[in-house]
């Protein structure tokens, strides 16, 4: 009898162990195994700059400015910190603004990244955009400079 007890006890103790972990509460899931976050070198960029930025354009109804980044280092490119100032065509200042653009773009390669327009009330246009139709508006001219970069590691 208690040989049979034992093994009724064993027998509901190995299929008990072979039974999928249960909770009471719902929607539960495992937790997953997540790859480790990219390892990041931000940059100061000097003069002889490992991005190139050209082809800015800002049409005039436009909500968004756009410009292309091109990535002269052997490394992915990240993010770029972007100094912009923003002049009418009699050099007077209209905007200044400093900005983080995220980039995406692998070593040796060109992409175009947009932002945000500083002109909210789009009563501006960048003077080689095409010339738009209506005449009470300010062409504005534009530089850009790098200012900081975000490179992967590898």
């Amino acid at each position: 009898m208690k040989t049979l007890l034992l093994v009724m006890i064993f027998a509901i103790a190995a299929s008990a162990a072979a039974l999928p972990d249960k909770t009471t509460r719902t929607g539960l899931r495992p937790v997953q195994e997540s790859a480790p976050p990219p390892i990041w070198d931000t940059v100061a960029v000097s003069s002889d700059s490992v991005i190139d930025i050209i082809g800015y354009d800002k049409p005039l109804r436009s909500r968004k400015e756009s410009l292309f980044i091109t990535n002269r280092s052997d490394r992915h490119l990240e993010k770029a910190e972007l100094f912009l100032n923003y002049r009418d065509m009699e050099g007077r200042q209209l905007h200044q603004v400093t900005r983080w653009v995220d980039c995406d773009i692998p070593s040796g390669e060109t992409r175009q990244v947009t932002f945000p327009s500083w002109d909210t009330q789009q009563s501006f246009y960048y003077h080689l955009s095409r010339p738009p139709r209506t005449g009470s508006v300010t062409p504005f001219d534009v530089t850009c400079r790098p200012l900081r970069i975000i490179l992967s590691i590898p």
